[in-house]
Formats: structure tokens, C-alpha cells, sequence
């Protein structure tokens, strides 16, 4: 996930805010999601905000995580934690 993070704020369109959506249990591995310590270094901390929640919902986890933190008219990208970005 640190790759695609990265690739996310070093790319030539910067987002305002990124949301990385985590469920308490992952349905698919029947898990617990333990949150890296890169979450934690500066660059990552203002701009990447982590939402749990409470049920796994697969691949619409991503965005049903962060619906509820919008507020104001805005462009929604998703992006799949296995891939960089330009």
C-alpha cells in the first residue's frame, strides 16, 4: 500500500485528501487489519486519513468508508492499493 500512497501524493495532480478505508475484520481473510507504522511519518499524516469501520464490504468498502467525510461538492477517485499511479 506504501507504493501506491506514495505515487498518489507525488503525482502530477495532487489530491486534497485521501481516505483509506479499513474494516475492523477483512471479510476475505477473516483478519484484523494492523495499520503500518508509514501511517504515522509526516508527509502521510496530512493528507491520508484512515476510516474503519465497523463491516467489510469488499470492494465498495473504499468508498462507502469515506461518503460520510464529505461534505462539500467534490471529485471522487478510487484507486486499488496494489498499483502506482503517474
Amino acid at each position: 500500500m506504501q507504493p501506491c500512497l506514495e505515487s498518489l501524493l507525488n503525482g502530477s495532480v495532487v489530491p486534497e485528501k485521501i481516505f483509506v478505508s479499513l474494516p475492523e475484520v477483512s471479510i476475505r481473510e477473516n483478519t484484523g487489519y494492523t495499520i503500518p507504522d508509514f501511517f504515522h511519518d509526516a508527509a502521510f499524516s496530512k493528507k491520508i486519513e484512515i476510516v474503519r469501520l465497523e463491516h467489510d464490504y469488499g470492494s465498495g468498502t473504499k468508498l462507502l468508508g469515506m461518503l460520510e467525510k464529505i461534505d462539500t461538492p467534490s471529485y471522487i477517485a478510487l484507486a486499488d492499493d496494489d498499483v502506482t499511479y503517474k
